[in-house]
């Protein structure tokens, strides 16, 4: 996480103690990093990425699916002028290849402690906390198009 330690704190406590009331269970272990396996997944400077990040892992039973469903979640703390449009953008970009990746991933399931025989789905979730509590404008208009 690019936050400062004390941002995250309060990133994961909110986390923690919104999802609970959808009754989501959490894996025990936040901010680990999964091997990349996928060639086309680049970082910085264009070379393959060798690694994904892992924030929070939140998880619950799909009644209707049958399986588990892991929420691979990326904590995101923000002051007021540091939100915008180019920044979302990045960090749903970010999300979408860590998600392709995890979703057949040996290395997130052992990270993660998924067992093999376990019927699952992982999906992404992008949890943003303005911290400063300043951004006062439609959230939405930022994620629209």
């Amino acid at each position: 996480m690019s936050e400062t330690v004390n941002v995250g704190e309060i990133a994961e406590k909110l986390s923690e103690e919104i999802f609970s009331s959808f009754f989501w269970n959490m894996k025990g272990k936040w901010n680990e990093n999964f091997a990349c396996h996928c060639p086309s997944h680049l970082g910085t400077n264009d070379k393959s990425k060798s690694e994904h990040p892992g924030d929070a892992i939140f998880h619950y039973e799909d009644p209707y699916l049958g399986s588990t469903i892991y929420l691979h979640t990326d904590l995101k703390a923000y002051k007021k002028n540091s939100i915008g449009k180019q920044k979302l953008r990045d960090a749903f970009k970010s999300l979408a290849i860590t998600i392709e990746c995890a979703r057949d991933s040996e290395s997130w399931r052992k990270v993660f402690s998924i067992p093999d025989s376990e019927n699952y789905e992982v999906r992404g979730l992008l949890f943003v906390h303005n911290h400063d509590h300043g951004y006062e404008k439609p959230f939405y208009d930022l994620i629209g198009k």
